[in-house]
């Protein structure tokens, strides 16, 4: 057999494997960033949430706020923001006999891969 096939074939495998090893690395590498992406737009949702509660509290006890939707976003909401990084949809319920009412609240955080 000839010596040149043999180191041509040896070249190709080696490219091959290299090129295969390449491709599974950037795939846990891309997998990892999505799954990163995700996970710290959640935080980021949680947490503009919680200024939406901070905020329901704060406008209820000054009496700014009464039942009602509120939206808080970035800009075009009852409250606009520009640290807010998703729009958050504050609902305050009536009072019950007690005098307590219900904070419900939706942070609209998407998510593609």
């Amino acid at each position: 057999m000839n010596k040149r096939g043999v180191i041509l074939i040896i070249v190709l495998v080696t490219v091959l494997i290299a090129a295969i090893l390449a491709n599974i690395i950037l795939s846990f590498i891309l997998s990892h960033y999505r799954v990163t992406y995700h996970q710290s737009s959640r935080v980021q949702a949680y947490y503009a949430s919680l200024a939406g509660v901070n905020l329901a509290r704060e406008n209820l006890r000054k009496g700014t706020w009464t039942s009602g939707t509120y939206t808080l976003c970035k800009s075009g909401c009852t409250v606009n923001d520009n640290d807010i990084p998703y729009k958050v949809t504050i609902n305050i319920g009536n009072p019950d006999a007690k005098g307590i009412r219900t904070i419900k609240l939706t942070a609209a955080y998407t998510y593609t891969p």
